[in-house]
């Protein structure tokens, strides 16, 4: 029996290999911007795509709730970039400075993943409107305005909007399981949430 970590992880590795390969490859390219930048259309490719298309209701047909299907797809997507930022990290034998740029990085995954849901929900459109947020965000990081932007992490502030809109999208995003009562196939009978 396998859990749902590894469900997840089969299903994104069945559906898309090459894509993963290509990320796995292009995240080795030490830019901290291109980083963020690939991480933002990594993320929309993935469940932010199948929101907007109406394809995630097909995986509560597994027993899957969302809050799992949510968390275990951000939590294997954002595995391959992080394994592949840290073999950078080893290859390139980088220093502490550009290590410490590459957890930056990885607490911006947070919140381009949770505007990318967020977006694709509620206004389907997992790519443009995220877009323009990012445009707007990276904007910030030479005036003064960097210490709220959510992907510079230059600030608690930052953190904090990085945090609030990925706890926006899950809650969001798993609240329409609530009370919701859902047919079991294998038993016959219906089952509440």
């Amino acid at each position: 029996m396998m859990n749902k970590f590894e469900f997840m992880l089969r299903k994104t590795s069945v559906q898309d290999r090459w894509r993963l390969l290509l990320a796995f490859l292009l995240f080795l390219i030490p830019s901290q911007i291109f980083r963020i930048l690939f991480a933002f259309v990594f993320f929309a490719r993935k469940l932010p795509r199948e929101i907007e298309r109406g394809e995630d209701e097909i995986l509560l047909e597994f027993p899957l709730k969302r809050w799992e299907i949510f968390v275990n797809d951000f939590l294997v997507n954002s595995s391959v970039l992080v394994v592949s930022g840290a073999l950078s990290a080893v290859l390139l034998r980088q220093n502490r400075a550009e290590i410490l740029k590459f957890i930056q990085i990885i607490l911006t995954f947070p919140y381009i993943y949770g505007l990318e849901v967020l977006c694709a929900k509620y206004l389907k459109s997992n790519f443009l409107i995220p877009f323009i947020a990012f445009i707007i965000d990276i904007s910030f990081w030479g005036t003064r305005w960097m210490y709220i932007s959510a992907l510079s992490e230059k600030s608690i502030f930052g953190a904090a909007i990085s945090v609030s809109v990925f706890l926006a999208a899950f809650l969001l995003y798993s609240f329409e399981d609530f009370g919701r009562e859902k047919y079991d196939r294998s038993k016959g009978s219906i089952q509440e949430f």
